[in-house]
């Protein structure tokens, strides 16, 4: 059955169950539907059960509420002329000391890189050479 909320609001208030101390209905939240999802396939696509599948995975982890939320959100940006804002306070600034592993493992593999490359070339164009040189040292 489907009544207003004033008439919900009321239910509770005149169906009351004395022996058990509680009333007789329980109002449930409910959410109206707003928009309509859908998926235009032939009525036989054999990815019609694919669709399905993750749209019911989607909506039971929550991403299409958030989806939704950003969305909305998003859309009352554009239609009232606001952009998205955050405080300065928020901003943490990264400096060179902050990402000093990182540059030295930039450089050690550019370093490696670099004398790998130098030995290919000295390989391809003194190989005869080189493989002299070696067999004479050792």
């Amino acid at each position: 059955m489907y009544v207003t909320q004033d008439v919900a609001d009321l239910a509770p208030k005149f169906s009351f169950n004395f022996e058990r101390g509680e009333p007789w209905f329980d109002v449930l939240k409910d959410e109206f539907l707003d928009e309509i999802r859908y998926y235009e396939t032939s009525y036989r696509s054999p990815l019609l059960a694919v669709f399905r599948f993750t749209y019911l995975a989607f909506v039971e982890a929550g991403l299409m509420e958030l989806h939704k939320w950003r969305h909305l959100r998003m859309e009352y940006a554009v239609v009232w002329g606001r952009r998205p804002r955050k405080g300065k306070e928020s901003e943490i600034y990264l400096k060179f000391g902050d990402l000093l592993l990182a540059w030295i493992v930039i450089g050690f593999g550019l370093g490696m890189s670099f004398v790998g490359f130098v030995g290919e070339l000295a390989c391809s164009r003194y190989g005869r050479w080189i493989g002299k040189i070696w067999e004479w040292i050792f």
